[in-house]
């Protein structure tokens, strides 16, 4: 594929996944069609069924960027406690988070045991992160944090709660490193 080529499909699926973030912020999982998502990214339905087979297939796609979203903010942070903060903030305030949330929660239930699973590519994203942030970095650890975040897609709280939530945490990192 050319240049032009590898762009345009760049351009595809960042549009891809534009729509379906606004979709699940505006309707939840109710709100994403593969209709609804051609005409919020103004492609033709042709052009969505190109790069995705379904509806399935579209949200593996949001949730692998959305991966790659975390793990840079995560990174962009030199410590626990400062990482660990903008990661809290960051799920709190997420409106596709939020928009599924509202109108179909028990689908809350399927990303957190997505993720609490550990795919191969998730574990592998938080103990690298850990060990960025200089962290004793093992599967157990690792599994802390993730479900510690992810109480944060039920329950958003305050910021000055999720703040002093993340200072407990990065406490009990610190502690289990200096083991």
């Amino acid at each position: 594929m050319n240049k032009k080529g590898a762009a345009r499909l760049q351009q595809t699926r960042q549009a891809l996944i534009a729509a379906t973030g606004q979709l699940l912020a505006r309707g939840g999982l109710k709100a994403l069609t593969m209709s609804a998502v051609a005409d919020q990214a103004k492609l033709a339905r042709a052009t969505v069924y190109n790069h995705v087979r379904d509806r399935d297939e579209l949200l593996t796609m949001y949730l692998d960027h959305q991966r790659q979203q975390v793990r840079s903010l995560a990174l962009s942070h030199a410590t626990p406690l400062a990482g660990l903060t903008a990661l809290a903030h960051w799920v709190a305030q997420d409106a596709a988070i939020a928009g599924v949330r509202q109108s179909h929660p028990e689908a809350l239930i399927d990303l957190q045991t997505y993720i609490s699973a550990m795919d191969e590519g998730i574990a592998l994203d938080a103990m690298d992160v850990l060990r960025a942030w200089n962290v004793h970095a093992d599967i157990v650890v690792a599994e802390t944090v993730l479900r510690w975040l992810c109480s944060y897609m039920w329950v958003p709280a305050l910021a000055l709660e999720r703040e002093t939530s993340a200072d407990v945490i990065a406490a009990m990192l610190q502690a289990d490193s200096q083991r």
